[in-house]
Protein backbone atom coordinates (compact mmCIF):
# COMPACT_ATOMS: atom_id res chain seq x y z
CA UNK A 1 0.00 0.00 0.00
CA UNK A 2 1.25 3.68 -1.36
CA UNK A 3 1.76 6.24 1.71
CA UNK A 4 -1.03 8.43 -0.46
CA UNK A 5 -3.47 5.48 -0.03
CA UNK A 6 -2.69 5.28 3.45
CA UNK A 7 -3.09 9.21 4.45
CA UNK A 8 -6.42 8.90 2.18
CA UNK A 9 -7.33 5.81 4.18
CA UNK A 10 -6.74 7.43 7.33
CA UNK A 11 -8.73 9.94 6.98
CA UNK A 12 -11.81 8.68 5.90
CA UNK A 13 -11.71 6.38 9.01
CA UNK A 14 -11.48 9.90 10.91
CA UNK A 15 -15.13 10.60 10.91
CA UNK A 16 -16.51 11.72 14.49
CA UNK A 17 -14.69 14.43 16.61
CA UNK A 18 -16.24 16.23 19.75
CA UNK A 19 -15.67 19.64 18.34
CA UNK A 20 -15.58 19.08 14.36
CA UNK A 21 -18.17 17.42 11.70
CA UNK A 22 -16.61 15.99 8.38
CA UNK A 23 -18.49 17.08 5.91
CA UNK A 24 -18.10 15.29 1.85
CA UNK A 25 -18.89 17.83 -1.03
CA UNK A 26 -19.14 17.15 -4.69
CA UNK A 27 -18.12 18.72 -7.63
CA UNK A 28 -21.50 20.46 -8.00
CA UNK A 29 -21.22 22.06 -4.33
CA UNK A 30 -17.19 22.80 -4.34
CA UNK A 31 -14.95 23.88 -6.98
CA UNK A 32 -13.65 20.20 -6.84
CA UNK A 33 -13.25 19.51 -10.51
CA UNK A 34 -15.28 17.13 -12.57
CA UNK A 35 -16.47 14.00 -10.50
CA UNK A 36 -14.09 15.70 -7.59
CA UNK A 37 -15.00 15.35 -3.78
CA UNK A 38 -13.51 17.53 -1.06
CA UNK A 39 -13.73 16.56 2.50
CA UNK A 40 -13.77 19.63 4.86
CA UNK A 41 -14.21 19.49 8.38
CA UNK A 42 -16.68 22.49 10.25
CA UNK A 43 -16.90 23.43 13.55
CA UNK A 44 -19.48 21.49 15.03
CA UNK A 45 -21.10 24.93 16.43
CA UNK A 46 -21.81 26.19 13.44
CA UNK A 47 -24.84 24.97 11.21
CA UNK A 48 -24.71 25.29 7.58
CA UNK A 49 -27.76 26.78 6.03
CA UNK A 50 -28.73 26.93 2.04
CA UNK A 51 -29.85 30.43 0.81
CA UNK A 52 -31.88 30.66 -2.84
CA UNK A 53 -33.15 34.00 -3.72
CA UNK A 54 -34.65 35.16 -6.46
CA UNK A 55 -34.60 38.86 -7.91
CA UNK A 56 -35.73 41.12 -10.93
CA UNK A 57 -33.44 43.81 -9.25
CA UNK A 58 -29.50 44.44 -8.32
CA UNK A 59 -29.04 43.28 -5.12
CA UNK A 60 -26.57 43.11 -2.41
CA UNK A 61 -27.61 40.60 0.32
CA UNK A 62 -26.00 40.16 4.01
CA UNK A 63 -26.66 38.05 7.08
CA UNK A 64 -26.34 39.66 10.26
CA UNK A 65 -24.49 42.45 8.68
CA UNK A 66 -21.60 40.21 6.66
CA UNK A 67 -21.81 40.06 2.74
CA UNK A 68 -22.85 36.92 1.50
CA UNK A 69 -20.10 35.36 -0.01
CA UNK A 70 -22.12 31.82 -0.36
CA UNK A 71 -24.88 30.14 -0.96
CA UNK A 72 -23.99 27.75 1.64
CA UNK A 73 -22.96 29.90 4.72
CA UNK A 74 -22.12 28.61 8.54
CA UNK A 75 -24.12 30.28 11.43
CA UNK A 76 -24.22 30.02 15.00
CA UNK A 77 -27.39 28.82 16.31
CA UNK A 78 -29.57 31.91 17.47
CA UNK A 79 -31.24 35.06 16.11
CA UNK A 80 -30.04 36.08 12.87
CA UNK A 81 -31.26 38.05 9.95
CA UNK A 82 -31.33 37.85 6.33
CA UNK A 83 -30.22 41.33 5.02
CA UNK A 84 -31.21 42.62 1.36
CA UNK A 85 -30.12 45.93 -0.49
CA UNK A 86 -31.89 46.91 -3.66
CA UNK A 87 -31.77 49.95 -5.52
CA UNK A 88 -34.34 51.07 -8.20
CA UNK A 89 -37.15 48.82 -7.66
CA UNK A 90 -40.69 48.70 -9.93
CA UNK A 91 -43.12 48.73 -6.99
CA UNK A 92 -45.72 47.03 -9.85
CA UNK A 93 -42.98 44.32 -10.28
CA UNK A 94 -42.13 41.46 -7.12
CA UNK A 95 -39.19 41.82 -5.47
CA UNK A 96 -38.30 38.78 -4.55
CA UNK A 97 -38.97 35.05 -4.09
CA UNK A 98 -36.54 33.27 -1.43
CA UNK A 99 -36.03 30.41 0.49
CA UNK A 100 -33.30 29.58 3.54
CA UNK A 101 -33.23 26.32 4.35
CA UNK A 102 -31.05 23.65 6.56
CA UNK A 103 -28.07 22.71 4.60
CA UNK A 104 -26.82 19.64 7.04
CA UNK A 105 -25.88 16.45 5.13
CA UNK A 106 -27.98 13.77 6.56
CA UNK A 107 -25.61 10.98 8.27
CA UNK A 108 -25.89 8.71 10.86
CA UNK A 109 -25.18 11.70 13.21
CA UNK A 110 -27.51 13.66 12.13
CA UNK A 111 -30.89 11.74 10.30
CA UNK A 112 -32.79 13.32 7.93
CA UNK A 113 -35.33 16.09 8.85
CA UNK A 114 -33.93 15.94 12.31
CA UNK A 115 -34.41 19.70 13.52
CA UNK A 116 -34.68 21.16 9.80
CA UNK A 117 -34.76 24.51 9.32
CA UNK A 118 -36.73 26.56 7.18
CA UNK A 119 -37.18 29.97 5.99
CA UNK A 120 -39.40 31.03 3.22
CA UNK A 121 -40.59 33.99 1.35
CA UNK A 122 -44.65 34.62 2.54
CA UNK A 123 -46.73 37.66 2.52
CA UNK A 124 -46.77 36.96 6.53
CA UNK A 125 -45.38 40.02 7.60
CA UNK A 126 -42.38 39.16 8.85
CA UNK A 127 -40.39 40.04 5.60
CA UNK A 128 -40.12 43.99 6.25
CA UNK A 129 -38.75 46.82 3.95
CA UNK A 130 -38.13 50.41 4.26
CA UNK A 131 -37.73 53.12 1.44
CA UNK A 132 -34.65 55.31 3.05
CA UNK A 133 -31.84 54.08 4.66
CA UNK A 134 -31.23 54.19 8.31
CA UNK A 135 -28.39 56.46 9.40
CA UNK A 136 -25.98 53.44 10.54
CA UNK A 137 -26.01 49.69 9.12
CA UNK A 138 -27.32 48.54 12.10
CA UNK A 139 -30.56 47.73 10.44
CA UNK A 140 -28.73 44.25 9.04
CA UNK A 141 -28.13 42.94 12.36
CA UNK A 142 -30.40 41.27 14.89
CA UNK A 143 -31.85 43.95 17.69
CA UNK A 144 -32.86 46.22 15.17
CA UNK A 145 -36.46 47.86 16.06
CA UNK A 146 -38.24 47.22 12.47
CA UNK A 147 -41.35 48.19 13.94
CA UNK A 148 -41.94 51.20 11.85
CA UNK A 149 -41.27 49.09 8.83
CA UNK A 150 -43.50 47.96 6.59
CA UNK A 151 -44.53 44.56 5.28
CA UNK A 152 -44.15 42.88 2.32
CA UNK A 153 -47.10 41.94 0.03
CA UNK A 154 -47.75 39.61 -2.01
CA UNK A 155 -46.44 39.68 -5.72
CA UNK A 156 -46.55 36.44 -8.20
CA UNK A 157 -43.05 36.47 -10.61
CA UNK A 158 -43.51 36.27 -14.07
CA UNK A 159 -42.38 33.11 -15.76
CA UNK A 160 -38.62 33.15 -16.76
CA UNK A 161 -37.74 33.01 -20.38
CA UNK A 162 -37.27 29.52 -21.16
CA UNK A 163 -33.42 29.70 -21.82
CA UNK A 164 -32.52 31.20 -18.60
CA UNK A 165 -31.91 27.90 -16.66
CA UNK A 166 -30.43 29.16 -13.69
CA UNK A 167 -33.70 31.60 -12.70
CA UNK A 168 -36.21 28.93 -13.90
CA UNK A 169 -34.33 26.64 -11.67
CA UNK A 170 -34.28 28.42 -8.94
CA UNK A 171 -37.71 29.43 -8.66
CA UNK A 172 -38.96 26.17 -9.04
CA UNK A 173 -36.95 24.80 -6.16
CA UNK A 174 -37.98 27.78 -3.94
CA UNK A 175 -41.80 27.46 -4.92
CA UNK A 176 -40.98 23.80 -3.58
CA UNK A 177 -39.67 24.70 -0.85
CA UNK A 178 -43.09 26.90 0.04
CA UNK A 179 -41.87 30.12 -1.31
CA UNK A 180 -44.03 32.73 -3.14
CA UNK A 181 -43.04 36.39 -4.59
CA UNK A 182 -43.38 39.56 -2.81
CA UNK A 183 -43.30 43.04 -3.36
CA UNK A 184 -43.67 46.60 -1.92
CA UNK A 185 -46.32 49.24 -2.51
CA UNK A 186 -44.98 52.88 -4.12
CA UNK A 187 -41.37 53.63 -5.50
CA UNK A 188 -38.30 52.87 -3.89
CA UNK A 189 -35.05 54.81 -5.23
CA UNK A 190 -33.62 52.46 -2.66
CA UNK A 191 -35.47 49.57 -0.52
CA UNK A 192 -33.89 47.62 2.28
CA UNK A 193 -35.45 43.90 3.42
CA UNK A 194 -35.20 42.81 6.74
CA UNK A 195 -36.03 38.58 7.67
CA UNK A 196 -35.26 37.70 11.08
CA UNK A 197 -35.15 34.27 11.50
CA UNK A 198 -33.54 31.68 14.34
CA UNK A 199 -31.36 28.67 14.05
CA UNK A 200 -31.64 25.81 16.84
CA UNK A 201 -28.67 24.18 18.31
Amino acid sequence: MSDRDLKLNTLRTVKQSPGLVLEEHGHCEVPAGCGGVVLRWRRRSLRPIEVWIQTLASKSVYIDGQALETGRPLVPPGEHVLAIRFQEVDPEAPVLMAACVDGEKPSKMVPPDAGAFRVVSLPDGSWKYATSEPADPSWMSPGFDDSGWRPMIAREFPPPDEKDWSAKGRIQHIQKLGGQGLGIEGPAAVLLVRKTFVVEA
